[in-house]
């Protein structure tokens, strides 16, 4: 049996692509951040409204960060500060992507 390549590359289209680097953050590690945020953030579920215009209740739990407002189907996220385990991982992917990103939404 062979390993997966370390790091992959799929491309979305129209500049559009998504990185797949296993080596980012190992299992043991990604275990005890989920662990963290699921005893750390404020969890959730929301109304949301569907393309069609009807509202119903998202079928899953969200927490989120951010210094802004988030507003997506039909609702609008407040200003949240994030927790200690978020903050750091927020930190960690901008890192990684290159980039600032001003909300979170984990679910």
């Amino acid at each position: 049996m062979t390993e997966p390549a370390p790091s992959t590359r799929k491309d979305l289209g129209q500049g559009a692509w998504i990185d797949l680097d296993r080596t980012w953050m190992p299992g043991p590690e990604a275990a005890t951040i989920q662990a963290a945020l699921l005893a750390e953030l404020e969890w959730e579920t929301r109304p949301v409204r569907g393309p069609d215009g009807q509202e119903t209740t998202q079928p899953r739990l969200v927490g989120w960060a951010g210094s802004l407002p988030y507003a997506y189907s039909g609702q609008t996220l407040p200003p949240r500060a994030p927790t200690t385990t978020l903050a750091a991982l927020w930190a960690r992917i901008e890192s990684a992507a290159g980039g600032r990103f001003n909300h979170a939404v984990v679910n």
